[in-house]
């Protein structure tokens, strides 16, 4: 979002063209905010249905899947007929992404995608807080990664649980809980992360909770009393070197 509004101030509409991957892996409500804010700003908007999930890679779940999601994106992207062949590419990656365990950061290398957030500096903290001075809805949005962050390694990724997993999530956000992760350990068994000072409210709203959630098909639900925690999936990964490192910034250096 900060990153269209930037384009839509430095550049004439005919100049940039914004893109979205209208994806299963992604909440449904993040196809209705791009619309919205591609119309708020008077500028192109292509929407390219996902593929992701049809694809093996993907489809597997194994630790590189956000690797082959990535690349399936930007080949959509730059197959598309409204993209001038010789134009860049730009995402919204920002400096707290690279100290995160991102494969899809090594797609992005290979694939010549510029990040110029993470190039000038911007962490997650100071893009909410220009987000907020120029009054745009993003600003409060909870953050809500790739829905696949809730299935384990090596559980495939299957559309209906996807489903089930926006659906859970988005019942839990209307009681209140605007971050929350439903994390489907078994395909019938959902565990349910709030932050941690919201852990009494979540047991309180024990009955309404369950009430909501079973008609989705899981057997049962439990609390993480940890909380919410980003990266939880990750601490299953074996501790041998990871094929996709964290990629380290070091300011003022160009990504590269």
């Amino acid at each position: 979002m900060l990153l269209a509004q930037a384009a839509a101030e430095a550049l004439d509409c005919h100049d940039y063209i914004l893109f979205f991957i209208d994806s299963e892996l992604d909440p449904p409500a993040s196809r209705r905010r791009a619309t919205a804010e591609a119309a708020r700003l008077g500028a192109s908007l292509q929407i390219i249905p996902g593929i992701e999930t049809e694809h093996p890679a993907v489809s597997a779940n194994l630790p590189d899947r956000c690797y082959h999601c990535r690349k399936l994106r930007h080949g959509q992207v730059r197959q598309h007929p409204a993209l001038p062949f010789h134009w860049p590419l730009a995402d919204g990656t920002h400096l707290d992404d690279l100290e995160e365990r991102r494969p899809g950061l090594q797609a992005a290398r290979e694939d010549q995608i510029l990040h110029p957030l993470a190039e000038t500096g911007w962490t997650k903290s100071t893009i909410r807080q220009a987000l907020e001075a120029l009054g745009l809805e993003a600003a409060s949005v909870a953050p809500s990664p790739c829905l696949a962050t809730r299935i384990p390694y090596g559980q495939p990724v299957r559309r209906e649980n996807l489903r089930r997993i926006a659906q859970a999530e988005a019942l839990i956000q209307g009681l209140g809980f605007s971050c929350n992760r439903v994390r489907l350990y078994t395909p019938q068994a959902a565990i349910l992360e709030v932050p941690p000072q919201d852990l009494p409210q979540a047991f309180a709203l024990r009955e309404t909770l369950l009430e909501g959630i079973r008609p989705l098909g899981f057997a049962s639900l439990a609390l993480d009393l940890e909380g919410y925690f980003p990266g939880k999936m990750d601490r299953t990964l074996s501790p041998e070197p990871d094929l996709f490192p964290v990629v380290h910034f070091r300011e003022g250096t160009p990504f590269e």
